[in-house]
């Protein structure tokens, strides 16, 4: 399967009284509804990408809103429920290791690269609706 396409005009909480949202600067453009993480030696947004140890290190954060280099990014913390516009009910979606910022769907005929990094950061509870994990990444698969 290949990485979930993602309506980034739909991208929102679900239940935004309940959601931990994070904002900080973004290093790079970052469309809403891609996987960041923040790095911890200048703060900045990243898109996340499971290719790299670091970039692989996304936490369940989901980026709310667009943002070119330089502007502010919010983006959720683990355990918010966000609407991706776009996902199977059941699937759990990792890192892309094709794609900055993107999601793959895990199932059991898909198996990550060798050379990527294994990082849980969604799980899709139907409707297009995805709870934010706290992935923790794992070692390349050999």
């Amino acid at each position: 399967m290949g990485d979930i396409t993602v309506t980034a005009a739909k991208v929102a909480p679900v239940f935004p009284d309940k959601a931990e949202i994070g904002t900080y600067i973004a290093y790079e453009t970052i469309t809403a509804g891609q996987a960041v993480y923040r790095d911890g030696t200048n703060g900045k947004i990243y898109l996340a990408i499971a290719t790299t140890l670091g970039p692989s290190r996304c936490r369940g954060m989901i980026a709310l809103n667009s943002a070119a280099s330089g502007q502010d990014i919010e983006y959720t913390l683990p355990g918010a429920v966000v609407d991706l516009g776009g996902g199977t009910a059941g699937l759990v979606y990792f890192l892309s290791g094709a794609t900055a910022g993107a999601l793959s769907p895990h199932t059991d005929a898909t198996t990550p690269a060798s050379t990527e990094y294994s990082t849980p950061v969604t799980v899709c509870l139907g409707n297009s609706r995805h709870k934010t994990l706290d992935g923790v990444t794992e070692a390349a698969v050999a």
